[in-house]
């Protein structure tokens, strides 16, 4: 599995975290997943569920840490949530970890996800990413003064449209006296 370059679940919406293995795709460059379905994702941040009382089992005996792949057992294992980038996109994954060195080993999540391995449940705080916090680190703002100027944008058509919507405003008759 480390030689994948492309991992492409993007129907499987019933997929909502992966094993924290596949971060060790060091060659792993693109990747297509739907990431709305995802365990706290930025858009709806879909609870993670409670591990204390409630660990993930997995098919098979064969139980090993994400990090050192030490053997452990079911009674063992630290079970953790971890976000991290993986190919393209950002996801969750569940850790067994075998100790509290292994868990310091674990990637630090990228900005406006949970900032730390956790055990999920409903009383974990998700960041709050306001929209306009999310326009305004994707999205290049345009001035007046540039749609004035008619400032040719290469990257967004926006002053384009705007220019147009103002021509059109403009050369609407007064209906006022009608």
């Amino acid at each position: 599995m480390e030689s994948l370059e492309f991992f492409d679940p993007y129907t499987s919406y019933d997929l909502h975290w992966f094993p924290f293995e596949i971060y060790k795709c060091k060659k792993l460059k693109d990747s297509r997943i739907s990431t709305r379905v995802l365990y706290g994702n930025y858009k709806n941040r879909m609870g993670f569920p409670k591990l204390d009382h409630n660990p993930v089992r997995y098919y098979g005996g064969n139980l090993k840490c994400s990090v050192c792949e030490k053997k452990l057992s079911y009674e063992t294992t630290n079970q953790m949530w971890i976000t991290a980038d993986v190919g393209t996109d950002t996801i969750p994954m569940l850790a067994n970890l075998c100790s509290e060195e292994c868990e310091q080993e674990l990637p630090i999540p990228p900005k406006d996800y949970v900032e730390f391995p956790h055990k999920g449940g409903a009383d974990l705080i998700q960041p709050d990413m306001d929209e306009f916090d999310y326009i305004r680190a994707n999205h290049r703002t345009v001035t007046l003064e540039e749609i004035e100027s008619g400032k040719k944008e290469t990257k967004n058509e926006k002053p384009k449209l705007l220019q147009l919507i103002r021509k059109i405003w403009e050369k609407k008759p007064d209906r006022s006296d009608l």
